[in-house]
């Protein structure tokens, strides 16, 4: 329902409820028909972006998008462990891809722990 986006536009690096986005962008919150399906893609986007990171960093972004989906994937999410995960992600800005990555996986999360309540 477009009455229920919440947007948001802004330049350069920026933290939206406590989560981090970066540069240019126009960011809106809403309903989303499948969250988990959108999110599992977005999840891919970032573990393909990370593949220019060392394996180090590589492996960090796959435990930080593991939690983010084992959580998604919940009967019962816990939305402080998503917004752990989500904020450990926000340590890689060195790489465009996955900050590019990133950036759209965030209002998706966030729409999806809204409608946890």
């Amino acid at each position: 329902m477009a009455g229920n986006n919440k947007g948001i536009v802004v330049g350069g690096n920026f933290t939206v409820n406590g989560h981090f986005a970066y540069g240019n962008r126009n960011i809106q919150q809403g309903d989303i028909n499948s969250p988990t399906d959108e999110i599992n893609n977005l999840i891919e986007a970032v573990l393909e972006a990370s593949k220019e990171l060392s394996p180090e960093e590589q492996e960090e972004v796959k435990e930080y998008t593991d939690v983010i989906q084992s959580e998604v994937n919940a009967k019962q999410p816990k939305k402080n462990m998503i917004k752990t995960a989500l904020n450990g992600l926000k340590k890689f800005v060195s790489s465009e891809k996955v900050i590019d990555a990133v950036t759209k996986l965030v209002p998706v999360i966030l729409g999806f722990i809204e409608k946890l309540g």
